[in-house]
């Protein structure tokens, strides 16, 4: 487990040994694929990237990571073989470790998401249709095949909640007014699953950031398919833990209230009922001492549960 900052260093070769950051005396090989310079520079900012073992095959880069104890490789997550995905923290001791699920969510810090755009109106049809088909739910298969992470929209049962729970409670302490909160909270969502379909916002503001406005459209078009017939719909707003605590509760409202009003707007023909709540600070994902730590707090999530519970 390393911070950010940490995995910068170890990027840049400014942290040569495992020891550095608790582990054994055992110097750090680096790994990459041939063809990710650019992904890598992405990554890595403006710091120039330590000198690495570059591998055309992204399998025998795995491979070559798992056998070595004190290998560090740079790899798709479709890509992992043996190797076993790095978890990421915050100052404040937050992690997040990488799965599918938390890199569809965007709760995963190294995500990079791939978007399809048309420039102009006048694109040829196969064009329109290529785009159209890659956000259906037949392509998904097609996308994990060629080592992508899919955009399927996936369920989280609230019993696989407890890490965040857990960090609820915690940050509650002995207070009993924040205590009660959570609890208030945990009946709130207990029974229910969260989709693996976020919306994040850009920094300071309200508007979407670019992932998020193409999550609109994509739940949008899953309520009016009929996968959540006789189901309701619940945006469950976040905040980063800057400021008063009721004026965070009242920016995740605002912000849950907007994602409802845009996605119910593009919802035709579906018996789905729509909810809205807000929990200001109460389940902070990641340590607001980082940018990415607080855009990540800042969320609206979408919870979801059969309407016989809420009745």
């Amino acid at each position: 487990m390393v911070t950010l900052g940490q995995l910068t260093a170890l990027l840049s070769g400014e942290i040569q040994s495992w020891s550095r950051l608790g582990g054994d005396s055992v110097p750090i090989s680096l790994h990459a694929p041939q063809s990710w310079d650019g992904e890598i520079r992405r990554l890595n900012g403006s710091t120039k990237l330590a000198e690495a073992i570059l591998h055309e095959d992204l399998t025998e880069l795995a491979d070559n990571v798992a056998d070595d104890v004190g290998a560090l490789g740079l790899m798709p997550f479709s890509a992992l073989g043996n190797a076993v995905p790095l978890v990421i923290s915050g100052a404040c001791g937050l992690a997040t470790p990488a799965t599918r699920d938390t890199i569809r969510a965007e709760d995963y810090p190294i995500t990079h998401p791939i978007f399809l755009s048309r420039k102009g109106v006048d694109q040829p049809k196969i064009v329109r249709d290529f785009i159209v088909f890659a956000r259906s739910p037949a392509a998904q298969d097609v996308i994990r095949a060629a080592g992508f992470v899919d955009q399927a929209i996936g369920r989280v049962g609230f019993e696989r909640q407890g890490d965040r729970i857990a960090n609820a409670v915690l940050a509650a302490g002995s207070d009993p007014a924040e205590i009660k909160d959570v609890q208030s909270m945990i009946a709130t969502l207990l029974n229910a699953e969260r989709l693996t379909l976020t919306f994040r916002f850009r920094d300071g503001s309200s508007e979407l950031d670019l992932q998020s406005q193409s999550n609109i459209q994509r739940l949008a078009d899953a309520i009016s398919r009929g996968e959540f017939e006789n189901q309701q719909i619940m945006f469950v707003g976040f905040s980063d833990g800057v400021g008063p605590k009721d004026g965070n509760i009242r920016l995740s409202d605002r912000r849950a209230r907007a994602v409802r009003r845009a996605v119910a707007a593009r919802v035709s023909g579906s018996n789905t009922d729509f909810d809205v709540a807000a929990f200001g600070e109460l389940m902070p994902m990641a340590c607001d001492d980082t940018p990415w730590g607080g855009r990540v707090n800042r969320r609206v999530e979408v919870w979801v549960k059969p309407l016989e519970i809420t009745r």
